[in-house]
């Protein structure tokens, strides 16, 4: 059995998670909140300040992965459900800029000279590719594994077995950067995928089984410099 030293001597490729780990996803609501409000203000005359604190206040309440944001947004403000799919188009839609977290792009311009990059990122298709634009970094990971678009989504297997199958590397020879120890790291663990955990204040007071979070732990993501570069 490879030693953990041996391991990271041997790393062929890193995976990222995207949301949280790579750039604050706050900025996605933000810029998307924005459009819808104005949208239920110009069609249904809601105040936009109103709906504004309803969505957020939703999203606190669910989290950021919750599926009904909307629904329940519409059912508040006694909205027909047909409404819903403009919603979702305009949440799709969004194209103002959005900006990796501090130094990132330059470790990620370091981190491609010495491994292959690629990321499985959660979430609706449309809107994780229309992220990663915004955010200019498609050019660093191949392959982008879309897991909404799988059999099954995180925390299962088959988005990582999908990377070893394109990439045909070995689960040894992967590391797994994430920042959500309920979906990121029970997976890889299980193939034997070693697995990195940036800090997401969302998470920092939330208890976790020792063989459900990532091997490494690390206060921010730059600090993969220190063991990868």
């Amino acid at each position: 059995m490879k030693t953990f030293e041996d391991r990271l001597k041997n790393v062929k490729l890193i995976a990222f998670d995207l949301d949280n780990t790579l750039y604050d996803e706050t900025m996605y609501f933000n810029h998307s909140f924005k459009i819808i409000t104005q949208y239920l203000e110009n069609e249904f005359n809601i105040d936009p300040k109103k709906s504004g604190k309803s969505l957020w206040k939703i999203l606190r309440k669910n989290g950021k992965h919750y599926h009904r944001l909307f629904d329940d947004l519409l059912i508040e403000y006694k909205v027909e459900p047909k409404n819903l799919q403009n919603l979702l188009y305009l949440f799709k839609s969004v194209n103002k800029k959005l900006f990796l977290f501090p130094n990132v792009r330059n470790l990620l311009r370091e981190l491609e000279k010495r491994y292959q990059l690629s990321m499985i990122t959660s979430g609706m298709h449309e809107v994780q590719k229309n992220k990663i634009k915004l955010l200019n970094i498609q050019n660093f990971f191949d392959p982008v594994i879309y897991s909404s678009l799988l059999k099954k989504d995180k925390p299962d297997q088959i988005p990582f077995r999908e990377l070893m199958k394109l990439t045909k590397i070995n689960a040894e020879d992967i590391v797994y950067v994430g920042d959500n120890p309920f979906d990121d790291f029970i997976a890889p663990n299980n193939l034997g995928i070693l697995t990195i955990r940036v800090y997401n204040s969302d998470f920092k007071n939330i208890k976790i089984k020792e063989q459900n979070d990532a091997k490494i732990k690390l206060e921010n993501i730059i600090d993969m410099k220190k063991i990868f570069l």
